[in-house]
């Protein structure tokens, strides 16, 4: 039951790549960082 607990993911935005490409790349995090689903009320 604690599979997977306190992994952590990393992404970076490199300095060669494209700076135009930096916004989209904010947009698609603060996309996920949205969760979809209703809390739980007990």
């Amino acid at each position: 039951m604690t599979m997977s607990e306190g992994d952590l993911e990393e992404f970076w935005f490199f300095r060669q790549n494209n700076p135009a490409g930096l916004q989209k790349c904010e947009q698609l995090f603060n996309t996920l960082k949205q969760i979809p689903y209703l809390s739980r009320t007990y």
